[in-house]
């Protein structure tokens, strides 16, 4: 009996290869294997919405995009028995590349041919679920800049991260810990799920995205001439060599907060008035993977 599969194809996103898609899963998906339906995202959150219409009638959920797309869909499979796919098609793709999933989009669509499914977690940050990385502090800063810029691609994300970096400072982050309350200044915090943003900076080069916990990291605001070192270590996975970094695991953790600040959700700017409530929801999600 063929499997029914879905692919939710955001026309928007990074790459913009995009419209030769349909082609490629028409000439590489098995037809023996798959009954297949398309359907194109017109607006933010729209994968969600297709995905929440369909995930109990179909096997796989397939979400052609990058990290943002790839949140809206596993917001809706989260606790699903199907399976969520991806064929990365952002400017970062961190959640499939921690997942070894092919970046040219032919091998990708060839994985559903033959592929192997992993339980991964996801992480519920108060009312919302991320899956790759979320952060305060400084990435969030870009996050948002980067949302106003307009502009996609890694070039610009780099200018852009070495303009913003010289109006950046350390901040005091307050967290509780059971019933501990501590303090870290830090120029950066992100939890991660996942190893890396994207485009292969690891941010946390050890981190398992089954294993129960998240990673929380802290950057420290370091000297400018200190940049291209710091690039290099989070590239190569060295960054835990570095004395401005450091990191902790934890299932659950609560960052205090009354004020209006910035946050990523998986590279989505968003902002958030309250404490942040973070916990992680072990193998609540099914992904095809190599």
């Amino acid at each position: 009996m063929r499997k029914k599969i879905l692919f939710i194809i955001n026309p928007i996103s990074g790459i913009g290869k995009q419209k030769i898609i349909e082609k490629l899963i028409s000439e590489n998906l098995d037809k023996s294997k798959f009954s297949v339906k398309i359907e194109y995202t017109k607006y933010r959150f729209h994968a969600f919405e297709i995905s929440e219409k369909y995930k109990n009638l179909l096997d796989i959920i397939v979400i052609v995009g990058g990290d943002g797309s790839v949140n809206e869909v596993s917001q809706s499979l989260i606790f699903s028995k199907t399976i969520m796919g991806i064929i990365p098609a952002g400017s970062g793709n961190g959640f499939a590349r921690h997942l070894k999933i092919p970046l040219n989009l032919k091998k990708a669509i060839l994985l559903f041919n033959n592929f192997s499914l992993k339980k991964v977690d996801s992480v519920k940050i108060n009312d919302k679920i991320f899956v790759n990385v979320a952060g305060i502090g400084f990435d969030a800063r870009i996050a948002h800049q980067f949302e106003k810029l307009g502009k996609r691609g890694f070039y610009n994300y780099v200018k852009l991260t070495i303009k913003e970096f010289f109006y950046s400072k350390n901040k005091k982050f307050r967290f509780k810990i059971g019933k501990k309350i501590f303090e870290k200044n830090a120029f950066m915090l992100s939890f991660a799920n996942s190893s890396q943003f994207g485009n292969n900076v690891f941010i946390a080069p050890y981190a398992k995205i089954d294993d129960g916990f998240l990673d929380i990291c802290f950057l420290k605001k370091f000297p400018f001439w200190e940049i291209p070192k710091i690039s290099y270590m989070f590239f190569s996975k060295k960054i835990f060599h570095s004395k401005y970094w450091g990191s902790f695991k934890e299932k659950k953790i609560t960052f205090l907060n009354d004020k209006k600040i910035e946050i990523h959700i998986d590279g989505e700017a968003q902002n958030i008035s309250k404490n942040i409530e973070l916990e992680v929801q072990k193998h609540s999600l099914l992904v095809a993977v190599p």
